[in-house]
């Protein structure tokens, strides 16, 4: 891995980092490049790792995330000097775990017949743009499985679990599991709609969709990864796993649970 293709985040922190990252990869002989890298390395935080895979996935190469934000759950290499002289070491030896992670397709279709489609590496949000109820029927495959009241619902990857899902009250799920995630937003529980309340987990196989109530169609605003691609009155949302996974680059002892107790449970000690 002798092209590498720098993505970082716009503060002091990053940008500090990006020139360290820079003059050392340089020294050890990597080519800083901007087109047809062999690897990205995202700068910043976990957003920063996320815009990344987003602009760069055509690539089909590998990411990896020094982080230079708060949590940090997805860049897993310190912005220290050492940190950064471990990782270019690690890369040069090709001395690392890939891991590959999936990633969602989301199919959109609107009251206009026009077909909105995107993708997610952690979570899509799917919410009204405003306060009023929305009522879903949930499909799972071509079964009508239940439905859905409330102010809206996030589908999240394994990774995924640990962000916005974990909050709206997903379980965390480990990363090597072949499955997704339905977490209801505050459903309405009552005897009247009966909807989903508790979160779902899905087979990777299966295929998620919602046919939303004429009755209740309202604009809908639908974020992947934090990047809302549209907002529009629409009549379904289909959800389902992409065959293409994305590569993350990973220490040799890389541990999901020690990531997750380390960057998750051990900071709440200290809110």
């Amino acid at each position: 891995m002798k092209k590498i293709l720098v993505f970082s985040a716009d503060n002091e922190v990053s940008t500090k980092a990006s020139k360290m990252f820079y003059k050392l990869a340089i020294k050890e002989g990597f080519d800083i490049v901007t087109d047809n890298p062999d690897i990205v390395i995202s700068i910043g935080g976990d957003g920063t790792m996320l815009k990344a895979i987003r602009e760069y996935k055509h690539f089909e190469v590998p990411f990896v995330g020094i982080n230079a934000g708060n949590l940090g759950f997805l860049p897993n290499v310190s912005h220290d000097e050492v940190s950064i002289i471990r990782l270019l070491d690690a890369l040069y030896k090709e001395e690392y775990l890939l891991m590959s992670r999936p990633t969602l397709k989301v199919i959109a279709k609107a009251k206009n017949e026009k077909v909105y489609e995107d993708f997610a590496f952690n979570e899509v949000i799917v919410k009204y743009d405003d306060m009023k109820m929305m009522v879903s029927d949930i499909y799972l495959d071509d079964y009508k499985f239940n439905k859905f009241a409330g102010d809206g619902f996030v589908v999240s990857t394994p990774l995924g679990s640990t962000g916005y899902a974990i909050w709206a009250g997903a379980s965390v799920i480990n990363a090597e599991l072949p499955v997704y995630q339905l977490t209801p937003i505050n459903p309405n529980n009552s005897s009247i709609n009966n909807p989903l309340l508790y979160p779902l987990v899905i087979s990777e196989e299966q295929k998620l969709k919602f046919i939303f109530h004429d009755k209740f169609s309202n604009k809908t605003v639908i974020g992947c990864d934090g990047s809302s691609f549209m907002n529009s009155v629409i009549d379904s949302v289909e959800i389902s796993v992409n065959k293409e996974k994305i590569k993350i680059v990973e220490w040799n002892d890389y541990n999901y649970w020690q990531v997750f107790k380390s960057k998750i449970l051990d900071k709440r000690k200290d809110i």
